[in-house]
């Protein structure tokens, strides 16, 4: 169990994701990476607020008076909208059009303006305002896909190349495609397999038309990273330029970033 010094700036991320919560406590005068990790298994019988009640009574260091709380939903029902298009008042419409609606949710936007783009998400509301009660004003919410949308931008506009990043989460693989830090798609499909995987990754590579001696493959383990290795191994023939990134969703400086927008 960490125990936290009353006389330093701690920050903590929360990602809410369907099997409970991952807690990340981040020292940012140190370091950038987490110096504390702790994955809460949620009571599949509850709901996100109760478990998240349950895992601030059982866990105390939770209480601590963080500087900034980063809240975070691992929920792959997000929008993404070009700014220019972009009206605060249709937020709701936009998503909806998208996905079913829900009681008790509440749909927010991010604004990335280096992307030229807005993400529209929602959060269980009772939920949300459990975390407002904890956190007050330190509390920030981003969609799962913002700082990492973020991250990426800034990253590729410090290389002219296109990059295709290939994101394992859960049973489904999201696709990003890149140019110079400018979004060219996004999409989601169901892949229980590396073969569906593959299948995928190769018929997009195409759609962009990809060049598989210049252009980049870049591989994001999350969840099954046995399978991702295993991915990695299957595009290599193929691709000149494939890496694999550990899980980016803990990532300091992008969730700093975002705050800068």
């Amino acid at each position: 169990m960490i125990k936290l010094e009353t006389d330093k700036k701690y920050r903590m991320s929360i990602r809410i994701h369907a099997d409970g919560f991952s807690l990340y406590i981040y020292l940012p005068i140190e370091s950038s990476k987490p110096i504390y990790t702790y994955v809460y298994d949620a009571e599949e019988t509850l709901s996100v607020t109760a478990n998240l009640k349950m895992a601030y009574e059982k866990l105390p260091w939770m209480s601590h008076p963080f500087e900034r709380v980063y809240v975070t939903v691992d929920n792959a029902m997000w929008t993404p909208i070009p700014s220019s298009f972009f009206k605060p008042e249709y937020a709701e419409d936009y998503y909806y059009q998208n996905f079913p609606k829900h009681p008790n949710e509440k749909v927010f936007h991010d604004i990335l303006p280096s992307n030229d783009l807005a993400v529209v998400y929602a959060i269980d509301r009772t939920a949300l305002e459990q975390l407002q009660h904890y956190y007050a004003k330190t509390l920030v919410c981003y969609a799962q896909y913002t700082p990492l949308l973020v991250q990426l931008g800034f990253e590729g506009k410090k290389k002219n190349g296109r990059k295709l990043f290939a994101i394992q989460v859960a049973d489904h693989l999201q696709l990003i495609a890149m140019h110079r830090g400018e979004l060219q798609l996004v999409n989601k499909v169901y892949t229980p397999a590396p073969s569906d995987m593959c299948y995928y990754i190769f018929n997009t590579w195409r759609t962009l038309s990809y060049d598989q001696e210049v252009d980049e493959l870049v591989l994001i383990g999350h969840e099954r990273v046995e399978e991702v290795q295993q991915l990695l191994g299957l595009m290599k023939p193929y691709i000149a330029h494939v890496g694999i990134v550990s899980s980016p969703f803990n990532d300091l400086d992008s969730l700093i970033r975002c705050e800068l927008l």
